[in-house]
């Protein structure tokens, strides 16, 4: 009889544990799991409505990523506090993060609304998504922190590195257009391109990680800074205007029209924009299919933008004329 009630049990004490932890920072009433991919995310509904974001991450990647995030969040705050992006929230003692067995726990404010890939997207919000791009560019472009200075998977300057992983995609056509992808970066990345500029990026503009309100018509939350890097910036544009390609080339120029109306991009950048789309696009069919045969339960989640990068890649050749198509053709 005690082994059927045991789960129940430690689910009660667990919840309470995350109770009394989220207590620490804010006065929560309520708390209940929210999605993450290498985050244990918990939703806090405070005693005066209010919600918040806990974030319980392994200690050997908090000490060193979260400590960034909770730094470009708070350098964030102060260049541009306008900018739709959490907030950082330290406990109650002011401490930024706190120990939880071999965690380490931290929270954000939540950003209401729904993902942007759940909502209908248009022209309109395509540009505020480009533009927020480059405010958030612009206000990364201040920000330093030796952390960020690593090696990631999903810097897309390493998207060569990805051809070791495109056997695990089941698709035969998948493959093929993703491999076309990634060679081409490695061979155009032979070349000179120490005039691209490179700062701290977000690394991860996909539509998973932005917040829309219900209405789909303004933009709430640019969250998930887990993948932040020293990087080109262009990569920021790239990939965020790589997913809306999904929709057709047009919806890729609307996330460049909106970027340039804050940022202007320099002749190296508007030159490699198709092969960083291209090659984000590649990777993540790359990485995700090889992620999803080592972790076949989590599949659905992990190959959750591999259908858009395929189609998007199928798109970007198909308006080059089955090349990829000039830096020049994205700008307004």
């Amino acid at each position: 009889m005690s082994g059927f009630i045991a789960p129940a049990i430690a689910s009660q004490h667990e919840a309470a544990a995350n109770l009394a932890l989220a207590r620490r920072f804010v006065a929560a009433a309520s708390v209940r799991p929210l999605g993450g991919e290498r985050d244990r995310n918990l939703l806090i509904t405070a005693t005066d409505d209010a919600h918040y974001v806990l974030k319980l991450v392994e200690r050997q990647e908090a000490e060193v990523a979260v400590p960034l995030q909770i730094a470009a969040l708070d350098h964030i705050a102060r260049a541009d506090p306008g900018l739709p992006v959490p907030r950082a929230v330290p406990t109650i003692d002011g401490a930024p993060l706190v120990e939880h067995g071999a965690q380490l726990a931290w929270m954000v404010n939540y950003c209401e609304g729904a993902l942007m890939r759940e909502v209908g997207v248009d022209t309109g919000l395509r540009n505020d998504l480009g533009a927020i791009t480059a405010r958030l560019v612009t206000a990364l472009a201040t920000f330093d922190h030796p952390a960020a200075v690593r090696a990631i998977d999903w810097d897309v300057r390493r998207s060569p590195a990805a051809r070791a992983l495109i056997a695990a995609e089941p698709d035969a056509n998948a493959r093929a257009l993703a491999m076309r992808g990634l060679d081409q970066f490695a061979e155009a990345a032979a070349g000179d391109w120490s005039a691209l500029p490179t700062q701290v990026i977000h690394g991860d503009l996909n539509p998973y990680n932005v917040i829309v309100d219900r209405s789909g018509r303004a933009i709430t939350g640019i969250i998930d800074l887990g993948d932040m890097h020293y990087g080109p910036r262009v990569a920021d544009l790239a990939i965020a205007a790589s997913y809306q390609l999904v929709e057709g080339f047009a919806g890729a120029r609307a996330v460049v029209a909106g970027y340039v109306s804050e940022c202007a991009l320099d002749p190296t950048e508007v030159e490699v924009l198709p092969l960083f789309m291209a090659a984000r696009l590649a990777m993540t069919i790359a990485i995700t299919a090889d992620s999803a045969a080592r972790r076949p339960a989590e599949a659905g989640y992990l190959r959750r933008n591999a259908w858009a990068a395929v189609g998007g890649l199928a798109r970007l050749y198909a308006e080059g004329g089955g090349g990829l198509p000039r830096g020049e053709a994205f700008l307004p």
